[in-house]
């Protein structure tokens, strides 16, 4: 058993429009409302702040994701519900959002960041590359926790580029 290790992972998905398309919709509030809200089925997404200042975009969300399928002594660990708020920093500029997740419970015991870019495949798609670094510092299960939570994550990042891709095509957004 260890202490804490980190688990990384890197997450891609192909998304159907522009760089430019993409990084509209990742600031549109209601198309996230409704990604992490009505397909997502979050319990709560919320924007509690935002400052833009040149190409600096912070906000700060608060979160109660849907807890998928943790294995029961991670459940026993950490609860049956999760919360935390998610800080972050969109560059413009640099057309990359890093974040810091700080959850309401234990926040000690959890170190979660990372970062999401998009590299350009064609005029009319982009990879949006997911990375994430995940630590969780609880004797005998941080590992287990960790990887609930990387696979937690893989699934909905999966269910978000479908939408994604579903809201491009049915708006006709390239």
């Amino acid at each position: 058993m260890r202490l804490a290790m980190t688990e990384r992972v890197v997450i891609e998905h192909k998304i159907y429009c522009s760089e430019k398309t993409f990084w509209e919709l990742f600031q549109d509030d209601e198309y996230n409302r409704t990604i992490f809200m009505d397909r997502l089925k979050f319990g709560r997404w919320q924007i509690v702040d935002r400052k833009e200042t040149g190409d600096l975009v912070k906000r700060k969300v608060e979160v109660e994701p849907k807890v998928g399928e943790f294995p029961v002594v991670v459940k026993k660990a950490i609860g049956e519900k999760i919360a935390y708020r998610e800080e972050g920093t969109l560059d413009r500029g640099e057309l990359c959002y890093r974040f810091e997740v700080f959850p309401a419970i234990m926040a000690d015991k959890f170190k979660v960041s990372g970062q999401q870019t998009t590299r350009i495949l064609d005029d009319h798609s982009v990879m949006r590359v997911f990375e994430i670094e995940v630590q969780v510092k609880i004797f005998g299960v941080g590992g287990l926790i960790e990887k609930a939570i990387v696979n937690d994550l893989k699934k909905s990042y999966d269910l978000g580029a479908a939408y994604t891709n579903e809201y491009i095509s049915d708006n006709d957004l390239k």
